[in-house]
């Protein structure tokens, strides 16, 4: 379940960051979904990510959030291969 959910969030971020216009505060509230995700899973480096964005996202700074969603991505990815998850 936790699982779904995060993978969602993570394709609904990739999804933003490939918008031309950013919504800063759906982005933001993705962010906050996979911080609560990843502390159910006791994944901190994950969480502290996601928070991070979250707070990038209030500056609404479009290459700051980007730059923060592609290193959300990149440690998601990272997670889920050392955890094998299919």
């Amino acid at each position: 379940q936790i699982r779904e959910i995060m993978g969602k969030c993570i394709e609904r971020l990739r999804q933003e960051r490939a918008a031309a216009e950013y919504n800063f505060a759906a982005i933001g509230e993705l962010a906050h979904q996979v911080k609560n995700s990843a502390a159910c899973l006791d994944a901190d480096g994950l969480k502290m990510t996601a928070f991070r964005l979250e707070l990038l996202c209030r500056k609404e700074k479009q290459q700051e959030v980007s730059e923060g969603i592609a290193e959300l991505e990149k440690g998601y990815t990272e997670f889920r291969r050392i955890h094998r998850w299919v």
